[in-house]
């Protein structure tokens, strides 16, 4: 952590700008706070699944993935442009 905080001040020195245009707290912040709210429930639902292991993590992955994209969507953390992008459409 010190070594990833030096070279980003050193940056930020290099550049005469705020740390806040060097690392871009907000936006990581939000991502982080989107993807805490899609967990919650898969968090409370995962002691309450009989199934064996492999199909329990396979079916909450691919719930928390969907559950991500959707608010992540709805809270502009991923535009439409980088959805197309990653599903290869124009």
């Amino acid at each position: 952590t010190f070594s990833w905080w030096y070279a980003l001040n050193v940056i930020r020195k290099l550049m005469g700008v705020p740390f806040k245009d060097v690392f871009p707290f907000r936006f990581y912040g939000k991502t982080l706070l989107v993807a805490f709210v899609a967990a919650v429930p898969f968090y409370f639902l995962k002691d309450n699944w009989n199934l064996p292991e492999g199909w329990a993590f396979a079916f909450l992955a691919i719930g928390f993935l969907l559950t991500y994209i959707l608010f992540a969507r709805v809270t502009n953390v991923i535009s439409k442009e980088d959805l197309n992008r990653v599903l290869k459409r124009k």
